[in-house]
């Protein structure tokens, strides 16, 4: 039996090559696997919108041209997660499912300056340089302060205009699954299940002994949010609508 195709999707201040691990473990299990990066990141040149929408209207245009309309199993990490959802929000059959992990939700003017707090590229340089080296060379397409100030500004916007909210999150119609590490430092159980809570056709993962950074995780742990996305898609077939 063919395995589902999977599109993985990078998060903020990422690229495509932090999830080649992810990849090569995907196809190790006979996965089709495509790996999407987001304009103005890594090799990436910067497109006209850096934002959320702009991204969303990206990954649209990425499978609507490739005509694999309802053909992907996303598995979206932080920022790719919230992406491929208001890609979904915008074109329902867009995907044949989704699988955020480590995803923000609680987008708010408060949480966003707290965020932004992080994203200084002088005292990045001053306090963490071998952060700053690492990103100097996973971004080529545009200079990573650049890529950092931009990736601050977008979230400034969606602290003030949240792409989702509760009321877009129940009218999604795929399997989706939603996941959070349990020592992640960034996004809180609570958000995640907020989220969870508010979607139809979803089911929930905390993954153990799992930070933050896409580096640091168990990538065996992949296959737990895939087969969860195959139980989950099993009781909640795409083609059914909601009540």
């Amino acid at each position: 039996m063919e395995k589902q195709p999977i599109l993985l999707l990078h998060g903020a201040l990422g690229a495509q090559a932090q999830l080649m691990g992810v990849k090569k473990h995907l196809e190790n299990n006979g996965h089709p696997v495509t790996v999407f990066e987001f304009t103005g990141h890594g090799n990436t040149p910067l497109g006209q919108d850096f934002s959320i929408a702009g991204f969303a209207t990206e990954l649209i245009r990425f499978v609507s041209e490739r005509n694999l309309e309802g053909k992907f199993l996303v598995l979206g990490y932080s920022m790719g997660g919230y992406a491929a959802l208001v890609a979904l929000k915008q074109f329902p059959q867009l995907f044949k499912g989704i699988i955020t992990l480590a995803t923000k939700f609680n987008w708010t003017p408060e949480s966003a300056i707290h965020e932004v707090r992080l994203l200084s590229p002088i005292k990045i340089k001053e306090k963490v340089p071998a952060f700053a080296q690492v990103l100097d060379k996973r971004h080529v397409a545009i200079n990573w302060e650049v890529n950092m100030s931009l990736t601050a500004q977008m979230m400034l916007e969606l602290g003030n205009k949240p792409e989702l909210n509760n009321v877009i999150l129940k009218e999604l119609n795929v399997p989706i699954v939603y996941s959070v590490g349990d020592r992640d430092e960034m996004i809180t159980l609570e958000e995640t299940i907020a989220a969870y809570n508010h979607t139809p056709h979803a089911a929930l993962v905390v993954l153990p002994m799992t930070s933050h950074p896409i580096e640091k995780l168990n990538i065996e742990l992949v296959s737990v949010l895939i087969n969860a996305w195959d139980q989950c898609a099993f009781k909640y077939p795409t083609s059914q609508t909601n009540d």
